[in-house]
C-alpha cells in the first residue's frame, strides 16, 4: 500500500475504526439513547446569556460607566428603561391624570420612608409626564398623552421589573386609557416570550422539512427517520450537556439566538447523515453487501466528514476572541453544540445503516450482492463508488477556456450582488424587532405620537467641570448647540428650570456637574439615533468651546450612547473574528488537503459568497423594506456560520477530488467526484438552508434577516460556488492548485 498524501487518517486506521462502530453498532445505538434519557432525567438545560443592555456591554464601557457617575452625582435619576403610556386621541381625563400623578407619588413617597429596602423593590420610583404644555420639548401641548417613566431596582430582574410594571400600570385602573408598558426592557422580555412561543413551531417545521427532503432523494420512508431521529437525539443531548459543562466553565447561549442553534444542529446533523446514506446507496447499487455497505461507506467518509465538522466547531469557537460578552461567551457554547453533534453523527449513524442495512431505503431495490465486508466489490470506482460518467456540464468545466469564463462570470455575479453592503446599517431596536400590533410596540408608538419616538428613553447628556452649576448662561448656550444637532428634536436643561427644581435633578449638589435631556425624533436604539449620537460626540468639544465652557468634559449616556458603543464594537469585532475565522479555516483546509493554493482561492469563495448574502439582505430589508438597518448580531453569526459551512462542505468535495486525484489526473478526478459530491452536497445543503430559513417562523426582524441571510448564502454557497466556481478554479489552476504536494503516480490496486 503506497502512502497517503493527505492528512486524514491512513486505510488501515480508517477500516478498523469503521469496524469497530459496525461490530458495536447496538451498543451504540444504547448508548446515545440511555445518554440521552439520562441527561434529560439529570442535567441542566443550557445556561441563558444576558441579554440586557448591561450585559452586551464590555467591562470598560464608557456610557456604562457615565451613567454609574450620572447615580453618584445626582438625586434622581433621568435614565429609565420601563414607561407606563397612557393615550386618548380626544384629551386624557382631568380626573385620570391626577390618578396618575398620585400613584406615582405613592411610589416615591414609599422610597421615602424609614426602613425601605431596595433590594426588596422591584421598583423604586416613577416620574409622569404629560403632553398638556408646549414648554416640554416635543409635547404636542394637546393633553392626549402621558408617560410615566419606572426606575426599576438594580437588583432585580428584566422579568421582574417588567412584571412590577404592568401591576403598576393595572392599579391605574380600567378607565385610565393605558395603552401598555414599553421600554428597552419590556421589549427584551417580549422578544423572549415571542422566541420561546414560536420554538416548537420552529422544531416542527424544521424536522417536517428534513423528512421530505431526504425522503423525496433517496425515495425511501426509513432514511429521512433515520436522519432525523439522529438530529433530535443530537440536539437533546447537546443542549442537556451544554448546560452540564456551563456549571464549570462559562459557556452560555444568547436567548435570541436559540432557534438558530435548533436549526443549525439539525441541518449540520442531517448533512452528515446525508453523505453516509448517499455513499451507502451507491455502494448498495454497485452490488456490495449491506454489511460491507455500511462498513464501505463509514471507512470512506468518516474522515471527511471528521474533517468537515472540526471545521465548523472551529470556525464558530473563533467568536472567543471578540471583546463584546455576547459574543465571547456564545463561541465555545456553539462550538461544543456542533462537537457534540458530531461524535453522535459519525457513530450513530453508521451503527444504524449496519443495522438497518438494505431496509433503510426501502422501497428501492438493489442488485445481487456480489462484494464480502471489507472489499470495495465489483464496478467501483476510485473514489470508492459505483463509476457515474460526468454530464456535459462538468465535462465543459474541465476545459480550461470554459473553467476560466466561468470563474470570471460568477465571482462578477457575487461581487454585484455583494455590492449593498457598503450600505449596510447595525440596528439595535428591540421594539422596532417586535410586530407592529405587540402591544410594547403600541405602547411606544403611542408616546411617539404624543411627543416624539425619543422620548421612551431620552438621552443623558453629562458635563463635568468645577463650579459649572454657578454658570447657567453658559449652559443654556450648550443647550443652544445640542438643539441644533440633527436628530435632537428637543432639550430639557438647567437654562429653563428653576434654580430649586433643577438642584440634585439637572445640576449636581457638588456644583460640579450638570447635566441635559435629549430627545431625539428617532427610535432611542435605531441606526438613525446611532448616527445622531455619534455626531453629537464629535461635535461637543467645539460646542463646549462655543459654551463658554472649554476646560469642561462632557460625556453621552443613555440607551442611544449605549447602542451607539455597541454597533462600534460590534463592527471592531466583526473584523476580528472575520479574520480569526479565515485564518482558522484556512489552516484546517491547508492541513486536510495538504496544500497551500486551493485553500486559498477556496477561502476567497466562501467569503464572496458571504458577501453576496448580506448584500442581498441588505438590499431587501434596508432599501427595498425601508428598515433602519439590520439587527447588530445578525452580520455578524451569519458571516461566521457560513464561512463555517462553506468549508465544510469545500472539505467535503475537494477532499474527495485530492483522494482520487492521487491515482488519477486531476481533470478525471473532477470529472469522476463532482456528479456524486454535487448531489450529495446539493441535497444537504437544500435540507440545511430550508432548516435555517424555518428560523423566519419567529416574527421578530433579527430571524427573518437571520433566515434569509443564511438560506440565500447557502443556495449560493450549493448552486453557484460549488457547482460551477470550485470546479472551474481547480480547472483554472490546475496541478498548481494543489502545490506543494505531489501527485502520486497510479499503483495497481
Amino acid at each position: 500500500m503506497s502512502q497517503r498524501g493527505d492528512a486524514l487518517p491512513p486505510p488501515g486506521l480508517r477500516q478498523s475504526l469503521a469496524r469497530i462502530v459496525v461490530w458495536l453498532r447496538w451498543p451504540v445505538v444504547a448508548f446515545w439513547v440511555l445518554a440521552a434519557v439520562a441527561l434529560t432525567g439529570f442535567a441542566p438545560t443550557s445556561q441563558t446569556a444576558g441579554t440586557g443592555l448591561d450585559a452586551l456591554l464590555p467591562e470598560d464601557s464608557r456610557a456604562a460607566a457615565a451613567e454609574a457617575r450620572s447615580y453618584e452625582q445626582f438625586d434622581l435619576p433621568l435614565l429609565s428603561r420601563l414607561a407606563v403610556v397612557q393615550r386618548d386621541p380626544g384629551g386624557l381625563d382631568a380626573e385620570q391624570v391626577a390618578t396618575t400623578v398620585a400613584a406615582a407619588a405613592r411610589l416615591d413617597a414609599q422610597r421615602l420612608q424609614e426602613g425601605f429596602e431596595p433590594e426588596k423593590n422591584d421598583l423604586l420610583a416613577a416620574l409622569p409626564l404629560v403632553n398638556a404644555t408646549t414648554a416640554l420639548p416635543t409635547s404636542t401641548g394637546d393633553g392626549t398623552t402621558a408617560i410615566t417613566y419606572l426606575f426599576g431596582s438594580p437588583q432585580a430582574t428584566a422579568g421582574a421589573q417588567t412584571r412590577a410594571a404592568e401591576s403598576y400600570a393595572e392599579r391605574l385602573g380600567p378607565g385610565a386609557d393605558v395603552v401598555g408598558v414599553t421600554g428597552p426592557i419590556a421589549a427584551q422580555r417580549e422578544q423572549g416570550r415571542v422566541i420561546s412561543d414560536r420554538l416548537p413551531w420552529v422544531e416542527i417545521g424544521t424536522v417536517t422539512f428534513v423528512l421530505l427532503v431526504v425522503g423525496i432523494a433517496f425515495r425511501s420512508v426509513l432514511a429521512p427517520l433515520v436522519t432525523v431521529g439522529t438530529a433530535l437525539l443530537a440536539y437533546l443531548v447537546s443542549v442537556r450537556f451544554l448546560g452540564l459543562v456551563g456549571t464549570v466553565i462559562d459557556v452560555a447561549v444568547p436567548q435570541q439566538l436559540e432557534p438558530l442553534i435548533l436549526a443549525l444542529l439539525v441541518g449540520v446533523v442531517a448533512d452528515y447523515s446525508i453523505f453516509y446514506l448517499y455513499a451507502a446507496r451507491d455502494r448498495l447499487r454497485g452490488g456490495l453487501g449491506p454489511r460491507a455497505a455500511a462498513l464501505g461507506s463509514t471507512a470512506s467518509y468518516s474522515s471527511v466528514i471528521l474533517a468537515a465538522g472540526l471545521t465548523v466547531a472551529a470556525g464558530t469557537a473563533s467568536l472567543m476572541v471578540a471583546r463584546l460578552p455576547l459574543y465571547s461567551s456564545f463561541g465555545p457554547g456553539l462550538a461544543l453544540t456542533v462537537l457534540t453533534g458530531l461524535v453522535i453523527s459519525l457513530t450513530l449513524i453508521p451503527a444504524l445503516m449496519a443495522i438497518f442495512g438494505r431496509g433503510l431505503f426501502w422501497p428501492s431495490r438493489f442488485p445481487a450482492t456480489v462484494g464480502t465486508p471489507g472489499r470495495t466489490g465489483h464496478g467501483v470506482s476510485a473514489s470508492g463508488l459505483p463509476p457515474k460518467p460526468p454530464g456535459a456540464l462538468v465535462r465543459a468545466l474541465t476545459r480550461r477556456p470554459v473553467a476560466v469564463l466561468a470563474v470570471v462570470l460568477c465571482v462578477g455575479g457575487l461581487a454585484f450582488a455583494a455590492a449593498p453592503v457598503r450600505d449596510l446599517r447595525l440596528d439595535l431596536s428591540f421594539t422596532g424587532g417586535l410586530p407592529a400590533d405587540n402591544p410594547v410596540s403600541l405602547a411606544q408608538e403611542a408616546a411617539a405620537q404624543g411627543f416624539a419616538p425619543g422620548i421612551v428613553s431620552p438621552t443623558v447628556l453629562v458635563v463635568d467641570e468645577p463650579g459649572v452649576t454657578d454658570d447657567r448662561r453658559a449652559l443654556t448656550r450648550l443647550q443652544d448647540e445640542v438643539e441644533q444637532v440633527p436628530g435632537v428634536s428637543g432639550v430639557v436643561g438647567p437654562g429653563e428650570v428653576a434654580s430649586d427644581q433643577a438642584l440634585g435633578v439637572l445640576l449636581s449638589r457638588s456644583g460640579d456637574a450638570a447635566r441635559l435631556l435629549l430627545v431625539l425624533d428617532s427610535d432611542p436604539l435605531s441606526a438613525t439615533s446611532v448616527d445622531v449620537v455619534e455626531d453629537l460626540q464629535e461635535r461637543l468639544p467645539g460646542m463646549l468651546s462655543a459654551a463658554g465652557l472649554p476646560q469642561g468634559s462632557a460625556t453621552v449616556t443613555g440607551d442611544s450612547a449605549v447602542a451607539a458603543e455597541l454597533v462600534g464594537a460590534t463592527a471592531e469585532d466583526f473584523l476580528r473574528i472575520a479574520l480569526a475565522a479565515s485564518l482558522v479555516l484556512l489552516a484546517l483546509l491547508v492541513v486536510v488537503l495538504r496544500a497551500l493554493v486551493a485553500p486559498l482561492f477556496l477561502l476567497a469563495s466562501s467569503l464572496l459568497s458571504v458577501a453576496a448574502a448580506l448584500g442581498i439582505s441588505t438590499w431587501v430589508f434596508q432599501d427595498l423594506l425601508g428598515r433602519d438597518g439590520l439587527t447588530f448580531y445578525v452580520p455578524f453569526a451569519t458571516t461566521v456560520l457560513s464561512l463555517a459551512l462553506g468549508s465544510d462542505y469545500n472539505v467535503f468535495s475537494v477532499g474527495r477530488i485530492w483522494d482520487v486525484a492521487k491515482d488519477k489526473s486531476l481533470r478525471e478526478a473532477v470529472r469522476e467526484v463532482t456528479p456524486r459530491t454535487n448531489a450529495a452536497i446539493r441535497t444537504a445543503g437544500i435540507a440545511l438552508a430550508g432548516s435555517l430559513a424555518l428560523v423566519a417562523l419567529v416574527p421578530l426582524w433579527p430571524f427573518q434577516e437571520i433566515a434569509l441571510t443564511m438560506a440565500v448564502g447557502l443556495m449560493l454557497d450549493v448552486f453557484v460556488v460549488r457547482s460551477f466556481l470550485v470546479p472551474a478554479l481547480i480547472t483554472a489552476f490546475g496541478p498548481v492548485s494543489r502545490w506543494p504536494g505531489r501527485r502520486r503516480s497510479q499503483q495497481p490496486a
